[in-house]
């Protein structure tokens, strides 16, 4: 496969694409067999993935969201006839976003607008979600990535929506969320494609809620050596399911069931109610 960029692909189409994406990673982490299952049956979009997918298209490509989205009002979409209203919007092709999720939205805007460093990273010239696609050099494995923003220095910002963007939280969810693995394998497809090292890697994390709080987040080179050591064990074991065509699970033998490290600790002292 060649290593190329392409600017004008849809969204439909880039997903459809068999190269491994950063999600794939994180199914294959869990196991050969969860990342098959993935492949094979897709994952329904979630209301959170529609809101930040909406979101996205409101601060990068304003000009696009009608085209795209569809402010949507119908029953609550736990009732049959919400459900129905809903896949009747989704058939029109479009987005349904609820009224009160755009008022969200727009404040949302407005607050990262309001955020002198993030306002930076978002200016400038640059390429919005242009496609990725090459070939890892180690296993031979296709891979992609989408970034948010491509910016023509080379730097990477990836718009990401929270319910806590703090400085004392954020940290906690960068890791759960594998945020150290998309940064490493985004600034890999970068090098791979372009020839060039990615200068940095931004994360611009917007609060759903009120005041909509904003925070830059820059990976630091501990993340990345984290990000890189976990894209590497993860294409390792994908090159090994698909050279054997086997998509294991879980270990088929006993396991020793331990306690974290904190619980055993806490459980050190005198119980007084014995």
């Amino acid at each position: 496969m060649a290593n190329r960029i392409i600017l004008d692909m849809s969204n439909e189409e880039y997903h459809a694409h068999p190269a491994i994406s950063n999600t794939g990673l994180g199914k294959i982490a869990k196991s050969p067999a969860h990342y098959r299952w993935y492949k094979e049956n897709g994952s329904a979009d979630s209301e959170a993935f529609q809101f930040g997918s909406a979101f996205h298209t409101l601060l990068l490509e304003p000009s696009e969201f009608s085209k795209r989205v569809e402010l949507w009002s119908g029953a609550p979409r736990n009732t049959k006839a919400g459900k129905d209203d809903y896949a009747a919007a989704l058939a029109s092709g479009k987005l349904p976003i609820k009224q009160d999720d755009y008022a969200a939205m727009l404040d949302m805007c407005k607050a990262i607008n309001a955020h002198v460093s993030s306002r930076v990273y978002l200016s400038g010239k640059g390429k919005v979600e242009a496609s990725l696609f090459w070939a890892d050099e180690e296993t031979g494995v296709e891979c992609r990535c989408r970034p948010d923003w491509m910016r023509d220095d080379g730097v990477l910002v990836d718009l990401k929506t929270t319910k806590d963007a703090s400085p004392e939280e954020y940290g906690r969810s960068a890791y759960n969320y594998r945020y150290h693995v998309q940064a490493a394998f985004y600034m890999m497809g970068y090098k791979a494609v372009t020839g060039k090292d990615c200068p940095a890697f931004a994360f611009v994390a917007v609060e759903k809620d009120a005041p909509h709080g904003v925070t830059l987040w820059i990976a630091d080179e501990a993340m990345l050596e984290a990000g890189r050591r976990e894209v590497r064990r993860c294409l390792e074991r994908y090159a090994i399911a698909q050279k054997a065509n086997r998509w294991d699970c879980y270990p088929d033998v006993p396991l020793a069931l331990s306690l974290p490290a904190w619980a055993i600790n806490n459980n050190q002292g005198v119980n007084a109610y014995v």
